[in-house]
């Protein structure tokens, strides 16, 4: 396990070389040896690394090579076969298992991503769900309290969203949650990440940026779903809560719950608006996002 998790963390090239380096070394094991001695548990080593930490074309280039190299050694040694095709034959035979192999952990490995990933996945919206949040969250934390960077979070809800599920049904309601998300991947950074947090209310974290930037990216994200919903035919709203936290210690609890009680106040005070802090300061003024008639804040 200590093994691959390493060979895991190395470039692909790496690897790739790796497993072709094993290959030579295999193979004139092979040839100094006792005849008879098997060594096709060893070709596989190289074919295992090449197909799940380089790729599934990796996996196929080694087994050529495994297959020719094998035979290669059969020709070169002073074996009688019964007919000059055997060797060749064998050689067809040990590429056609080492394919299979190669497709098998193929598959194995693209089934295992996607369960990941359907772990770590809201069903409903494809955003990060709260195991994966808590956990991506945590690592941000501490790297944001080890180089002294802020970290912000934003809590967002949909206003009046019980009346689109009553009025128009669930699905109805399904769809919008799905557009906001969309929305929100769109208007944030690559470093930033969305969760939903359950319901109709979503989590985004807000890497390496002060309370200014936090809060441009935070309106940007509201113009994006504004629009959203306008071209869908969606008359909503959104009521978001963000809090910056520029010196630590500031657990991920405490932001939320900041943020959790921006957004109540935001939506208190008349929805469609956005409030934030600074944790430790109050600096940051809350700001009132005015509707305009094209849809845009």
């Amino acid at each position: 396990m200590i093994g691959t998790h390493f060979v895991g963390r190395q470039p692909k090239w790496l690897v790739f070389i790796l497993g072709l380096l094993i290959i030579g070394l295999v193979s004139l094991t092979d040839y100094l040896t006792v005849q008879g001695m098997i060594f096709a548990p060893f070709y596989l080593l190289p074919i295992y690394l090449a197909t799940w930490f380089v790729g599934t074309w990796a996996g196929i280039v080694m087994s050529i090579v495994s297959s020719a190299v094998w035979l290669l050694g059969d020709v070169t040694e002073n074996i009688t076969y019964g007919h000059p095709s055997v060797p060749y034959w064998n050689m067809g035979v040990r590429l056609l298992l080492f394919l299979i192999v190669t497709h098998i952990l193929s598959a194995l490995k693209t089934s295992l991503h996607k369960e990941r990933r359907l772990a770590r996945s809201d069903t409903l919206t494809g955003v990060s769900n709260n195991l994966d949040f808590t956990e991506i969250a945590a690592s941000m934390m501490a790297r944001a309290n080890l180089e002294s960077k802020p970290l912000s979070v934003a809590f967002l809800d949909v206003d009046d969203f019980k009346s689109i599920n009553d009025s128009f049904g669930h699905s109805a309601g399904d769809k919008l949650l799905r557009l906001a998300a969309e929305a929100i991947r769109k208007n944030i950074r690559p470093t930033d990440l969305v969760s939903r947090n359950g319901g109709d209310e979503f989590v985004i974290l807000i890497a390496d940026s002060g309370a200014d930037e936090a809060r441009e990216i935070v309106q940007r994200v509201n113009r994006g779903l504004l629009s959203t919903m306008k071209e869908n035919k969606f008359n909503t709203t959104f009521s978001i809560g963000l809090v910056t936290c520029n010196t630590m210690p500031c657990s991920l609890d405490e932001m939320l719950k900041l943020a959790d009680n921006l957004m109540y106040q935001a939506k208190t005070s008349g929805k469609n608006s956005i409030k934030c802090d600074v944790f430790g300061d109050k600096a940051c003024v809350p700001v009132k996002v005015i509707a305009t008639t094209d849809g845009h804040r």
